[in-house]
């Protein structure tokens, strides 16, 4: 019975999730099926991701940061597989991640124009990276309801322990608490 009950929320929500990208109609690849859209969008999110944790190094070198960035793309471009280019840009546009988006595009093409033609300032290419990386984190949380909220408040509440635990006072925990 749990089988069947299982197959069935699968079943549905894949003809949900099916339902929605199909009334788009606008995905890049608008002759394949649902499915095959699914394989292209998870070969290149996880060759994205392949990319970035293989050439991930504390050295940050020039070849891994370009390798890493060119992961970096094939991330954000596996969407177009599910919502198609124009969507996605719209989606980019969204008031909501709009800011982050633009960080993020610019980050990537800054950190390819530096590495690749002035790849004797390591450091200025690394922070580019830097930057890239965290817009890239924040874009994803984006997509998640409250993701964004949610992880400002971790790091207010982190940054208020530590700052506690450097000048000793553990007060304001015990006023947490009580």
């Amino acid at each position: 019975m749990e089988d069947y009950l299982t197959k069935q929320v699968t079943n549905t929500a894949m003809e949900n999730a099916e339902k929605e990208i199909d009334k788009n109609g606008e995905s890049c690849c608008p002759n394949l099926t649902f499915k095959q859209r699914l394989f292209g969008f998870l070969i290149f999110a996880l060759a994205g991701f392949l990319i970035m944790i293989c050439n991930f190094s504390l050295s940050l070198n020039r070849n891994d940061i370009i390798l890493l960035t060119i992961g970096t793309c094939c991330s954000i471009t596996s969407t177009f597989f599910l919502n198609g280019i124009k969507e996605q840009i719209k989606n980019m546009c969204d008031p909501v991640r709009a800011t982050t988006s633009i960080v993020l595009v610019c980050s990537i093409i800054s950190t390819l124009l530096i590495a690749i033609f002035i790849p004797k300032y390591k450091t200025l290419y690394s922070i580019c990276y830097i930057i890239q990386m965290c817009s890239s984190f924040w874009y994803v949380l984006s997509y998640i309801p409250q993701a964004q909220n949610c992880f400002k408040k971790c790091m207010s509440c982190c940054y208020k322990n530590s700052k506690d635990a450097i000048t000793g006072n553990n007060n304001s925990q015990r006023e947490n608490l009580v």
